[in-house]
């Protein structure tokens, strides 16, 4: 880890989050998950990853579901090797047990299109002071963005190897599904 991102790990953690947890034994959504993010910058899987429930999940921007401690150890390993970077969520929006946060990412994928930081929209959901699911999809604008870079890039390989123009449709066919059931917004 170098020590910038060490330097800015601990001022995110200690700066503080947007919402603030009332109770410690109950902390609310944004702060975890602005906590676990924070971990992801730092290169920390394990810190990442304690923050899941034993079996909490993960649906990625593409829908594709991962379950589990072992497959969430290797998502979030990938995320840490694309340097993944999430800002503190901006807005926060709670919805009874869910809360809907909006946040800038950036990776080497990103910035190597020139289009960091896009956003992303987590819809989460708690268990206790763990999270149970987390449900992320960019935003049709970031899907837009991405769109025209990638048609000014086509060699431009996504982080799973696929092709650039192969993979941004199922990006935005899931975020499409997610707006037709209502749980999106449209931006």
């Amino acid at each position: 880890m170098t020590l910038l991102r060490t330097i800015l790990t601990i001022t995110f953690i200690f700066g503080g989050s947007p919402a603030i947890a009332a109770d410690a034994s109950n902390p609310d959504a944004a702060s975890v998950v602005n906590a676990m993010y924070a971990a992801v910058g730092a290169g920390n899987v394990d810190a990442a990853l304690s923050f899941f429930a034993d079996d909490g999940y993960n649906i990625g921007p593409g829908g594709k579901k991962t379950t589990g401690k072992v497959d969430l150890r290797a998502l979030i390993n990938g995320w840490v090797h694309e340097n993944v970077q999430i800002d503190r969520a901006s807005s926060v929006n709670i919805q009874g047990s869910v809360s809907i946060l909006r946040s800038d990412i950036a990776s080497k994928w990103c910035d190597d299109l020139g289009i960091s930081p896009v956003q992303v929209v987590s819809i989460v959901t708690m268990d206790g002071s763990k999270i149970r699911s987390v449900n992320a999809y960019y935003t049709p604008a970031s899907i837009a963005r991405m769109t025209k870079a990638c048609d000014a890039k086509p060699e431009s390989k996504m982080p799973s190897g696929a092709p650039c123009r192969k993979g941004i449709p199922f990006i935005k066919k899931y975020t499409d599904s997610l707006i037709a059931a209502g749980i999106a917004e449209r931006d």
